[in-house]
């Protein structure tokens, strides 16, 4: 073979080991999406998406009903995924979590913002919410925090991993929430990462 030849040769071989590489990068995954608000989460392929679809609305006033202003979107959704979905239903020794889609009443966004919607102060945490972690987030044009915790769940202490976005108006609230037992977060902790690092909403 002349020079040519193997210089032909060896350029082929490397751009399939670099094709090769670049598939293998990108296996093992699957994607969460929801077209409609653009929002997309990547889990690993071995875990499954147990539920997804629309969900009654949690952030409305007293009367129960939306009041939404013109543009605003009014569906909200939930995606619950499960990395051992043959489990026994109620343990905490496997990754479980929930992607959301949730709009905000009108009359409800001057009084609402993100650590409201945590469940406790982030700020002064107690016995029963230990703070790990906290930061805040810019993704795009939305913004958020992104706030890790231990607390007890059914007896065993959990690990929360919440990252939550909004736009300047606080019109939606876009959600990632993974947990489990404190043991098994740790063990997890770089598939979680990566989770939290590539949550994705091209909205706003």
């Amino acid at each position: 073979m002349g020079a040519r030849g193997q210089r032909w040769l060896v350029g082929t071989t490397l751009l399939l080991l670099a094709l090769t590489a670049v598939a293998c990068g990108r296996s093992g995954y699957q994607y969460i999406e929801n077209d409609e608000t653009g929002v997309y989460a990547k889990i690993p392929d071995d875990w499954s998406v147990i539920s997804e679809g629309l969900i009654d609305f949690a952030l409305v006033g007293e009367d129960g009903q939306m009041a939404i202003l013109p543009g605003d979107d009014i569906l909200p959704w939930r995606a619950y995924f499960d990395a051992e979905p043959d489990a026994e239903r109620g343990g905490f020794d496997r990754v479980l979590g929930a992607v959301e889609v949730q709009p905000v009443d009108r009359r409800l966004r001057g009084s609402l913002n993100l650590e409201t919607l945590v469940g406790f102060d982030p700020n002064a945490p107690t016995d029963e919410y230990r703070v790990l972690y906290r930061s805040d987030v810019e993704r795009g044009a939305l913004t958020g925090m992104r706030l890790i915790y231990e607390t007890e769940l059914s007896g065993i202490d959990n690990t929360v991993d919440r990252l939550m976005l909004t736009d300047d108006r606080f019109t939606t609230v876009y959600e990632v929430r993974i947990f489990c037992a404190t043991a098994c977060f740790a063990d997890n902790a770089n598939v979680i990462e990566e989770i939290m690092d590539t949550f994705t909403v091209e909205a706003g």
